[in-house]
């Protein structure tokens, strides 16, 4: 695909645009028609993932959305952000609670020519019918999604390449919330702003999650709290066993330590016979 530059239309009021309201409906599964230029993209359109260099205005991009580095993630209402540390204490992953299932969106490199997300989908096909899930594949908003439906729940996979990022988000749900759910990550991937940079990176690297600071600190402070927690709890188990010997007392503990190291030896077997 060719890219250059086409400015858009009139810029739209993001107050007047809720994606949430048509987006992910099942009327406007349609996948765009690909184009032959990138177009300036305005936020609060609807038609999402946006590149952030190809914006045309940057006003209204901290509105409902969470700045995570590669990604500026649309948060849906009612929603938290559950973060994944590695062992070092770095993000390396995010998952989005809703109401009706677990969102985890990713960000990956992709070559200039697109497609990677049309090999993904049959690598991912492939790896769901080994786990022995039920395996469909269907038309979405941007093309094919994967529907892998397991005793527990059901895992869908939705995939929208760009230039030279892919973007993949993952619902897990209940059977019963699959379709809200299916449709509130579609309204987000609507929203979300992609941030890949300049550097040359290997298709399908992952790109990193960066949290802000504010955000940090308060990760810092949960972590710091659950230690004082554990310290806590390992300094009263420590007191009641001084409190519990210190009542026995010194003879006490004399006798059982000398009970022990008579317990089956030649003396302890004489005073039996006796």
């Amino acid at each position: 695909m060719a890219f250059g530059r086409r400015k858009s239309g009139k810029q739209r009021s993001t107050a007047n645009v809720d994606p949430y309201a048509t987006i992910g409906q099942p009327e406007h599964h349609t996948a765009p028609a690909p184009v032959e230029v990138e177009e300036l993209q305005v936020l609060g359109s609807g038609e999402g993932p946006y590149d952030l260099s190809l914006l045309e205005d940057e006003e209204g991009l901290d509105e409902g959305r969470l700045d995570l580095g590669s990604i500026i993630l649309a948060m849906p209402q009612e929603s938290q952000l559950q973060v994944e540390m590695s062992p070092e204490g770095a993000p390396v992953g995010v998952h989005v609670d809703t109401p009706v299932g677990r969102i985890t969106p990713g960000v990956f490199a992709a070559p200039k020519k697109g497609g990677q997300w049309r090999e993904v989908v049959t690598e991912l096909t492939d790896s769901l019918r080994e786990n022995g899930a039920q395996v469909t594949i269907e038309d979405g908003h941007w093309g094919r999604e994967v529907v892998g439906v397991q005793p527990d729940g059901v895992l869908r996979f939705i995939g929208v390449d760009g230039p030279r990022w892919m973007v993949r988000f993952v619902v897990a749900s209940p059977e019963q919330a699959s379709e809200q759910a299916a449709q509130t990550a579609r309204a987000m991937i609507a929203e979300t702003v992609i941030r890949r940079g300049t550097d040359p990176r290997p298709a399908r690297d992952h790109l990193e999650i960066e949290l802000p600071s504010e955000l940090v600190q308060q990760l810092q402070q949960a972590m710091a709290d659950q230690q004082a927690q554990q310290e806590q709890a390992a300094a009263s188990i420590a007191a009641q066993v001084a409190q519990r010997a210190s009542a026995d007392g010194p003879s006490a503990l004399r006798q059982a330590n000398q009970d022990r190291l008579t317990q089956g030896s030649a003396l302890s077997r004489l005073k039996n016979q006796q």
